[in-house]
């Protein structure tokens, strides 16, 4: 079992370059890699497809460092342990999670002589339009600055196979070598100009989590041939025990998927006045309500005490926001149409997103009067639809739109994407 070391303050004036920022937004949502990995990294660069993930599930959130000067401002993390606690600042004396999962024999080969655990892995087959691929990332770790050079060497791997390339290779260097990324190779005695400290100790220091020590920013690249499919293998596992978590944070800018945009969404609950709003963004850090009766809230889940909800209909507005984008949501609640349900509920409709032609196909028999909204409020095309119907969107400028259809009384929508 590790012993915990006593690092010695070498001086009260140190201590003094400590430096205030704010902390990592890591969101306990659960989403599932594929969402995640079709929404950073899915763009007109690359296709991606077939994703997997290996490992704890409470091993992997999306992150939003873009507060911090942790170097990049939001994507993926994934960890040997949990992420439950680690954007509290660096106030543990050893964050550890034992997640009792596998470790990973390719990992295991970037460091001979040791034997990986609790392996967090994801993999996704991707189809470039370019001659080149690259992926940023961060590797940070709990065993720093205690452990290196120990019996404890926990590491990190981005492994690309595929027409070109001989085997399964590892991109994943410290910048200018073919040496991998591990806790031994990259760290405050050996290559420390690719090492930053987050402890109470060190120069620079910070405390923006819990990891006691991280790396700046790098790139993992490859050549490859345009067009053609490439399997990604993205690891991270501890080495030598379970003890003390690392982690790896993917910028969500890599891969050609650009800025990361805000998908706002949200349900409510009601029971007679009193409704309970429920958040469903993805990527969102901060929300704002106007619940149509000259009240407001930042809450991410708020509950609201409406008057005279059965007679009397509002107009919820949220608008998720994250450091990039922002993104409004619109729903009317209340009076004779109750709420607005789910589209699906009555109906099918895709492509969503769309680049013009949409198909509507009905549940049942009913007709209905399908309205598309702009984010405005404003009708921009409307049509009576009933079994199975088109309707042509190609006048429609490129954006955020809102479908409802009515029937029998009541109000279903969707949000539609025009590309």
């Amino acid at each position: 079992m590790k012993k915990f070391l006593s690092l010695i303050v070498l001086s009260l004036g140190l201590m003094g370059l400590q430096k205030s920022y704010g902390q990592l937004w890591l969101d306990t949502t659960n989403y599932t890699p594929q969402q995640i990995v079709t929404d950073f990294f899915d763009s007109t660069y690359v296709t991606v497809s077939n994703i997997t993930y290996t490992g704890s599930s409470g091993s992997m959130c999306f992150f939003d460092a873009s507060a911090t000067p942790l170097g990049m401002n939001a994507g993926l993390l994934i960890t040997t342990g949990t992420f439950a606690g680690l954007n509290a600042g660096n106030t543990q004396g050893g964050y550890t999670g034992t997640m009792n999962t596998p470790g990973d024999a390719d990992l295991d080969s970037l460091i001979p002589g040791y034997m990986t655990h609790d392996a967090a892995v994801l993999e996704f087959d991707l189809v470039p339009d370019k001659d080149t691929i690259w992926f940023q990332y961060i590797f940070g770790s709990e065993e720093y600055q205690e452990f290196v050079g120990s019996a404890f060497n926990d590491v990190f791997g981005f492994f690309i196979s595929g027409p070109g390339i001989s085997g399964t290779q590892n991109i994943a260097f410290i910048p200018g070598t073919t040496t991998p990324v591990s806790i031994n190779n990259v760290n405050a005695n050996l290559n420390s100009q690719y090492y930053v400290w987050n402890d109470t100790i060190g120069s620079p220091c910070y405390t923006i989590m819990e990891y006691d020590g991280y790396t700046t920013p790098m790139t993992a690249y490859a050549v490859v041939i345009p067009d053609s499919t490439y399997h990604i293998k993205i690891g991270v596992a501890d080495a030598g025990d379970q003890i003390l978590d690392s982690g790896i944070f993917l910028d969500a800018e890599s891969l050609g998927g650009g800025f990361l945009k805000v998908m706002g969404n949200f349900s409510p609950s009601i029971s007679g006045d009193d409704v309970q709003f429920y958040d469903k963004s993805r990527y969102a850090t901060s929300w704002f309500w106007d619940f149509g009766d000259g009240t407001t809230s930042t809450l991410r889940n708020p509950v609201h005490t409406f008057v005279n909800l059965a007679t009397t209909q509002y107009t919820v507005t949220m608008i998720a926001s994250n450091y990039n984008s922002a993104d409004t949501v619109v729903m009317q609640i209340g009076g004779t149409n109750s709420i607005a349900l789910p589209l699906s509920a009555i109906a099918s409709v895709y492509p969503n997103p769309t680049k013009g032609m949409l198909n509507i196909e009905m549940k049942n028999t009913a007709s209905a009067t399908l309205k598309v909204y702009d984010l405005n409020g404003k009708v921009q095309y409307m049509q009576t639809v009933s079994g199975f119907a088109k309707a042509d969107l190609s006048d429609l400028q490129s954006g955020v739109y809102f479908l409802q259809m009515e029937m029998d009384g009541r109000t279903y929508q969707t949000r539609l994407i025009k590309d």
